[in-house]
Order: C-alpha cells, then sequence, then structure tokens
C-alpha cells in the first residue's frame, strides 16, 4: 500500500487534499498537523511492507518551527530510506503561476517520489553506541553548557577555546558513523593527531576570520592532506554537529547532547553505493573519481580481485557511479532505474505562462539552499521552471540533457555549488567536463548549446538564483521567437 502523510496546511492555489487523492497509485491520504508525533513516525516504521510519502513544507531545513521534523528521526527509529520519501511544499509553490500549475507540479512530484520509491533499494543498517566524548570549538556561550555536560558524565574536548580542553593543531578532517566520529588534527609541525568522538559543537561568536577558515577547510570540504577525510553528509543526516550563534542556541544544543550521547544505540543507514561484481571489470575510475578516497581494489580477494567501498569515508555523491563505464554501481536512494523511468512523469508537466518549460536539476547542498532560501522569502522564479533533486553535481549524466529535450523541456539549468564551496570539487568538476563535451556534440548535430545550462550557486549569494534562472528563461523565449518553427529546440 502507498500512503502519503498530507499536511493539512491551507492553500489558496490548490486543494491538497484532493490533488493528491487523485494521484494514481495513491491507495490512502492521511492528514496531520507537522511535525510528525512519535504515533505517527511509529506506524511508519512498523508498516514495512508499504511505501510512505511525507508532503510538507521543508522537511530539512525550512525555518518553521511547523515543519522542523527530520528524516533522521523516522531512520533512528528503524525505518529505511527506501522506505519513506518526502516532497516539499514550498518548491511546489515556488514557481507555481496559479491552481492548475500547483496541482500540476503536485502530482508530478508525487508521483515521482512513487516512482523513486518503488526503484530504491534497500540500505545496510549499522548500529553505533555513541561516545559519551564531545569535540567543542570556540567560547561556549552560556556559563552553564560545560557544567551541564559534565555533570552528564559527557567528556569534553576542542580547540581555541580556554582550559581544560585546549588542544594544539587545526581541524584537518573528519569521518565516521554518526555518535562515532574521528576528528583529524594537523599540528604546527604538519603531524596529523585523531580524537575520537561522540559529536561535534561550534560556538560562532569569538572566533576569527583564521579559525573559521580552517573550520571551512576541514570539516566543509575535503582536506587536501590524502590522509584525511571529512563526512558532511553524515554529520547533516545525524545532527550530530551543531553551530551555536546564541545563548538560546547554546542551551539547546547542551539539552540535545546530554540526550544523544547517553543514547544506547543509533541507527544508521549506509547509503554507499551497491557494486554489482559481475559488472565490475577493475578499471578503477571509480577510485579516481573519488576525492573522498571511499573507493579501492581489493586484489586478496577472488581470484581477480574486488571492488570495495570505505563506509566511514563515502559521502554517497554518486559520482563514482555516474563515472563507472560498466554500470556496476549504483545509489540505493538515487537508482538508475529512478532516472530511466522518471522522464515519464516530467514529461506530463504543463508549460508556464511563457510557453516554456525548463527542467531545474539541483543538488542537495547548496542547491536546495538556494531554492529554500527563495520560497522562505517570498521570492519568484519563472513559472516554466520544474524541479529535479539529486544527491549531488557529479551525479548528473550526460544522458540527463537529450532525456530532457526528449521529454519535452526547451532548457536544463543545472543548480551545484560553486567549485570552491563544493564538498565534492571532483565530482563538481567531472560533471562539467562530461557537460562540456556533451556541449560539442549539440553544436555538431545544430542545437543551440545555450539550452543546457550550469549555475553555480554561492552561499550568502542564494537570492541571485532567481535571476539567473529568469535569464535563463529570456534566452530561451528569445530562441523561441527567433525560430518560430521552434523544431530544433525540441529534437
Amino acid at each position: 500500500m502507498n500512503i502519503v502523510y498530507l499536511s493539512d496546511e491551507v492553500h489558496q492555489m490548490v486543494d491538497l487534499a484532493e490533488t493528491v487523492g487523485k494521484i494514481k497509485g495513491v491507495d490512502k491520504v492521511v492528514p496531520f498537523s507537522p511535525p510528525l508525533t512519535q504515533e505517527q513516525c511509529s506506524e511508519i516504521v512498523n508498516r514495512k511492507e508499504d511505501l510512505f510519502i511525507v508532503v510538507a513544507g521543508n522537511p530539512q531545513h525550512s525555518s518553521s518551527e511547523r515543519h522542523s521534523f527530520f528524516p533522521v528521526e523516522l531512520a533512528n527509529m528503524g525505518t529505511n530510506p527506501g522506505h519513506v520519501g518526502f516532497v516539499d511544499l514550498n518548491h511546489i509553490f515556488l514557481a507555481s503561476a496559479d491552481g492548475v500549475s500547483a496541482a500540476n507540479r503536485l502530482q508530478i512530484h508525487v508521483r515521482l517520489t512513487l516512482v523513486k520509491l518503488d526503484h530504491s533499494k534497500e540500505n545496510p543498517r549499522v548500529d553505533t553506541v555513541p561516545l559519551k566524548k564531545l569535540f567543542i570549538v570556540g567560547e561556549p556561550a552560556e556559563e552553564t553548557f560545560v557544567e551541564k555536560l559534565q555533570k552528564a558524565g559527557v567528556e569534553l574536548c576542542g580547540i581555541w577555546t580556554g582550559k581544560p580542553f585546549d588542544l594544539t593543531g587545526h581541524p584537518a578532517g573528519l569521518s565516521g558513523m554518526p555518535g562515532q566520529y574521528t576528528v583529524t588534527l594537523q599540528n604546527v609541525d604538519e603531524s596529523l593527531e585523531s580524537i575520537q568522538v561522540g559529536g561535534m559543537v561550534v560556538f560562532n561568536d569569538g572566533l576569527s576570520e583564521q579559525q573559521k577558515q580552517y573550520l571551512l577547510d576541514g570539516f566543509l570540504f575535503s582536506s587536501k592532506d590524502k590522509q584525511t577525510y571529512i563526512q558532511p553528509s553524515h554529520l547533516r543526516l545525524s545532527q550530530a554537529m551543531k553551530v551555536v550563534h546564541s545563548e538560546q542556541e547554546s542551551r539547546r544544543a547542551s539539552d540535545f547532547f546530554v540526550r544523544f550521547l547517553d543514547l544506547s544505540n543509533v541507527s544508521h543507514f549506509v547509503e554507499d553505493p551497491h557494486i554489482d561484481h559481475e559488472k565490475c571489470g577493475l578499471c578503477g575510475t571509480c577510485v579516481k573519481t573519488c576525492m573522498f578516497h571511499a573507493s579501492k581494489l581489493n586484489y586478496t580477494k577472488e581470484e581477480t580481485g574486488v571492488a570495495e567501498i570505505y563506509p566511514n569515508h563515502c559521502i554517497a555523491c554518486g559520482n563514482c557511479v555516474t563515472a563507472c563505464p560498466t554500470q556496476a554501481r549504483d545509489l540505493p536512494a538515487y537508482p538508475r532505474d529512478f532516472f530511466s523511468s522518471a522522464w515519464k512523469e516530467l514529461k506530463t508537466f504543463q508549460a508556464g505562462t511563457d510557453g516554456l518549460k525548463i527542467l531545474v536539476i539541483y543538488c542537495e547542498a547548496n542547491g536546495h539552499n538556494a531554492i529554500a532560501h527563495l520560497a522562505d522569502n517570498g521570492s519568484s522564479v519563472p513559472s516554466s521552471c520544474l524541479f529535479l533533486r539529486i544527491r549531488c553535481g557529479g551525479m548528473v549524466d550526460t544522458q540527463f540533457i537529450p532525456d530532457s529535450f526528449q521529454a519535452g523541456f526547451d532548457g536544463v539549468a543545472i543548480l551545484v555549488c560553486a567549485r570552491d564551496e563544493c564538498n565534492n570539487s571532483v565530482g563538481s568538476l567531472d560533471m562539467e567536463r562530461r557537460l562540456n563535451l556533451y556541449r560539442k556534440v549539440m553544436q555538431v548535430t545544430g542545437m543551440e548549446t545555450g539550452r543546457m545550462r550550469i549555475i553555480p550557486v554561492h552561499s550568502g549569494k542564494f537570492e541571485t538564483v532567481g535571476d539567473s534562472l529568469q535569464q535563463f528563461a529570456d534566452f530561451l523565449d528569445g530562441i523561441k521567437q527567433d525560430r518560430k518553427m521552434f523544431g530544433t529546440m525540441t529534437s
């Protein structure tokens, strides 16, 4: 049975319940007031034979407390990620010009999520016991922060803080699973030191610009040193890293870590790519394309050797999946079969008020944050835009472009992190290389190369994305006006 938990909020454009209830494949619609209650989460966890879709405001980045539920809570209760999907209403209404447009987008996104869940594979589950040790960066914003954690038996360590947790060096990397992380410090003599911790808290106020840059280099980017790694995706999903800007946030962080580090078990579903060893030719492309050093070829197993993945290092970006020449790898959360089936649903998208259809592919990092920012601030984007989320820009395959044109889209915009801010700069570079090669194919075959556009997104400049999409729409409209027959646009 396919069950949709539908937010009970009222929208002037469209009747949510009526629209979702008409979707083929939806067996039951359950209204709820976000966030999900414990009972509702338990139902999703226990009914393992069913697929669930939660339709509400942004489940991960919304500024509204009313919508502040996180998929990780379901995972910690035992729900496999391939068992439940989320549809973000903020993205639905961002580009909707009227009720008909909103209903069309909502139906497409729910159907796409059903297709994705149908093709998703079960993720292996890993259980960890959180270490009662917290890594602190900066000076605690609240006097009782340290006292509260020490009283709960949490060991404290850190850098750029007063005694008793002074450490030398600066952060150079992070790896591990929820509740069990390895923080790597690089000392003045460039030697590396590792510390095992259960979580991390960063007090933003009082840090110098150099210290903040060390944080960016060490925890949001991959270290240039091949011995150190990062885990941005695991951090984001497990909520085991808190950035504090006020005393109120400090109190919430201390309460969280007192509870989290005292848990007897934390469940984590590994999102690493699945490997079909019968298809794998041991060419080493996966090793070459992974900047996190998560892939290896193990020649001690089998007669011919096997390709393997380091779970603690992999961030499930999907770059190795796209790069694999034999299609021996597949990402459970974004399987190949989903993308090959998605175009049938995308074909049903209705053109915007300008008569155009633009597919906007966006990554889960800056791309997602930019769209959330535009939605939260009431910004507008062209009504011709339909959004499709992927894990990372490194996942974008050249085949996406001709498939989009065959599905009737006039243009494809790709929103990805600016290269100097990207967690996966190698994957981003690989994507640009692949698409630029395909651009040459478009040129040779007489297609307008400008119909495909990569839009790098800088944090702090999310508002410019709306302007970039409008400029893209204006460009495509200009082509349409110049070529009244419009035949070459859809070939």
